[in-house]
């Protein structure tokens, strides 16, 4: 038998634990149970010697001076706390015994009936202290769950964004369609080529439709493309809306033959609206029906000037008419939009020096500027430049020069490498026409043999050559073949046509 109290094994008789003092409890059983007990202590005693049943201890047996009291009613009611709560020692209660001193962490001991009541509450149960915990693992199912359909959902908005956002697909467009776009400023526009190949290197060309050449408002538009990401009209500035005819000349070829793209015509809108990008690109059927070769044409810039001269033999008045070319074209060029602002610039440079010349001036006045474009067939053009300079004297000097263009490029370019000849075969030739004219044509004050050194020095000089449509042609100035009288002489190099022959002497005709 053992204390309920510390554990400690206590003899049959006694009545309290010598380790802790706690009184002994004994199985409480009622008097039917205990009679029935008895009953069967004495049945099996009778029939078996062997076994010997140990006495029931009854309350006689206890020391006269402790009465056990009942328990009460209330321990054998069923447990209803909600929760579980720790026991609470009972408040220290005087007892007749005495009891060794103990620690402060030992339960001070009562009256019967306090550790009654002690022992029914030592381990009280909660309603649901049965129920197992939920572990972290029987959630996850549920977790994966939630961060699934939350991805889900994210990519949907992402979806919803991008196709909100993007604007319509790209559209495709042949170059020679008759159908004109409509594009924003912020489209852009992708040129293929015939290989079916992005453009890398490209000139577009906006010419306005809906303004007249002579509107101030008119202006061509273009852009110069390096690159296979296409263009777009957002760094255009002064670009209003309205509908412009379109061209693209591929210039990869730096050699001077570039082929021009005829676009739809392009209407150009100023709305916010998102507009499809383009992609430009030949007809499969038709690959060469919108290509060709760039389509130039010319037109005169006139001014009149009036040139007040003042000089002691009086005040001269003078009302002149001068003029220079500007190209345009379809397709447009950078490289001829760059050769009419030179030409410009030089007619603005000589007539402002013409208005402030005096006779301290260290220059010649010029008091005509006259420009003759001599030859156009598609890059290539050519100009002969006549300016008649004056120091007031007795005359002046016409001095006369030409030039040959490429008007993708904008850059002067040598007689010979339009002719595919070479510069010493250029000097031959023009060499032996001067010589054909003199034949015809004696100088008035030099020999032949002072004519031959100079006529080396003018073949040399590339700024005498200028084309026509019947050849090329050499220009001698006044003084260099013979006197004033003698005159300046336009004469045939190369020709092409029998009514100008290699050394004759041509005359231009307005």
């Amino acid at each position: 038998m053992f204390c309920k109290k510390c554990n400690a094994s206590i003899e049959e008789g006694q009545k309290f634990c010598t380790e802790c003092g706690a009184p002994v409890e004994l199985p409480e059983v009622d008097e039917v149970s205990q009679e029935a007990a008895q009953d069967a202590a004495k049945t099996q005693t009778a029939s078996a010697d062997t076994t010997v049943m140990p006495p029931v201890s009854t309350a006689d047996d206890f020391e006269d001076d402790y009465v056990a009291e009942p328990l009460p009613e209330s321990a054998f009611e069923p447990q209803t706390q909600p929760m579980y709560q720790p026991p609470v020692a009972p408040p220290p209660v005087a007892s007749s015994r005495v009891d060794s001193p103990r620690s402060s962490s030992a339960t001070a001991y009562g009256a019967p009936v306090a550790h009654a009541t002690q022992q029914h509450f030592s381990a009280p149960q909660t309603a649901n202290t049965n129920k197992p915990k939920r572990k972290l693992t029987e959630n996850k199912p549920l977790l994966a769950g939630i961060i699934a359909g939350a991805v889900v959902i994210l990519a949907i908005i992402a979806v919803a964004i991008f196709l909100l956002t993007r604007g319509p697909a790209t559209t495709e467009v042949y170059y020679g369609s008759e159908e004109p776009i409509t594009v924003a400023r912020d489209t852009t526009i992708i040129a293929y080529s015939e290989s079916d190949e992005p453009l890398a290197h490209y000139v577009v060309a906006l010419t306005p439709k809906d303004v007249d050449a002579d509107d101030p408002a008119w202006m061509r538009i273009t852009v110069q493309v390096d690159g296979t990401d296409g263009f777009n009209l957002s760094d255009v500035e002064n670009m209003t809306a309205g509908t412009y005819s379109m061209s693209i000349t591929d210039t990869t070829d730096t050699s001077g033959t570039n082929e021009v793209y005829y676009c739809p015509d392009v209407q150009v809108t100023t709305t916010e609206e998102k507009i499809q990008d383009v992609i430009l690109r030949p007809d499969p059927n038709n690959p060469e029906g919108a290509k060709g070769a760039a389509q130039y044409e010319y037109s005169y810039i006139t001014t009149d000037v009036q040139i007040v001269h003042n000089d002691y033999y009086g005040t001269t008045r003078l009302n002149e008419t001068w003029r220079y070319p500007q190209f345009t074209s379809a397709t447009g060029s950078t490289g001829m939009d760059s050769l009419n602002s030179s030409l410009k610039s030089a007619f603005d440079s000589t007539l402002e020096d013409t208005k402030n010349w005096s006779t301290s001036s260290s220059y010649s006045q010029c008091t005509n500027y006259t420009q003759t474009v001599t030859y156009l067939n598609g890059p290539t053009a050519s100009i002969r430049t006549d300016l008649y300079v004056t120091g007031w004297g007795p005359h002046g000097v016409n001095n006369i020069s030409g030039q040959i263009y490429d008007l993708n490029t904008g850059t002067l370019v040598t007689p010979e490498s339009v002719l595919g000849i070479s510069n010493s075969e250029l000097r031959s030739q023009a060499s032996s026409a001067i010589k054909t004219f003199l034949a015809s044509n004696p100088s008035d004050i030099s020999s032949t043999a002072e004519l031959n050194s100079l006529i080396d020095d003018i073949v040399a000089d590339s700024t005498r050559y200028y084309l026509t449509d019947y050849g090329l042609v050499i220009i001698t100035r006044p003084y260099e073949l013979g006197s004033y009288a003698y005159g300046s002489h336009d004469i045939v190099v190369q020709s092409n046509s029998d009514e100008h022959p290699v050394g004759s002497k041509v005359t231009l005709q307005e």
